[in-house]
């Protein structure tokens, strides 16, 4: 009996510490350094600013994945369908410019700066992926940068007043 009283609650506590220590927080658990970091960068945040002032009808989304606006027409049980997603569902867009209200999508506006250096190709697959959805993609160099006219200009097309 005396064995039973001392074995069970030692037995108990092993168990216990076996699972606490595979558990998220355990002994074991190897917690990564996290940090926070801005949402843009000083070059991405004046030419939002300019973009704001250019289009103040509009509202403008910044660094929105390319899932919140696009999808793949195949049913998610098709094997393709993870694979076609898989072509955008990381990638992220520097602005998106919908109608005041968000009611529909005018254009994906990219500002390449130094991070585009050698990914034309890249850029290129990006912008027809979303042409192939009616989604019109307007890219503008980060140096040197173009006037508020412009912007208004390029991504309203001749709809610009």
């Amino acid at each position: 009996m005396f064995s039973l009283v001392f074995v069970v609650p030692v037995a108990a506590a092993f168990v216990l510490a076996v699972l606490w220590r595979k558990s998220p927080g355990g002994w074991g658990a190897r917690i990564a350094p996290f940090t926070s970091r801005p949402l843009m960068t000083d070059n991405e945040l004046e030419f939002f600013a300019r973009l704001k002032r250019a289009l103040p009808e509009c509202t403008i989304f910044s660094q929105v994945a390319m899932s919140g606006i696009l999808d793949v027409t195949l049913q998610k049980a098709d094997p393709a369908y993870w694979s076609a997603r898989s072509q955008f569902d990381r990638k992220r867009i520097d602005y998106v410019v919908c109608t005041h209200g968000a009611e529909r999508l005018i254009a994906v506006v990219e500002l390449d700066d130094r991070s585009h250096d050698g990914k034309r190709d890249e850029d290129a697959k990006r912008d027809a992926m979303l042409a192939t959805a009616g989604i019109r993609t307007v890219r503008f160099p980060s140096s040197p940068r173009p006037d508020e006219r412009q912007i208004r200009n390029q991504v309203l097309g001749r709809h610009a007043a």
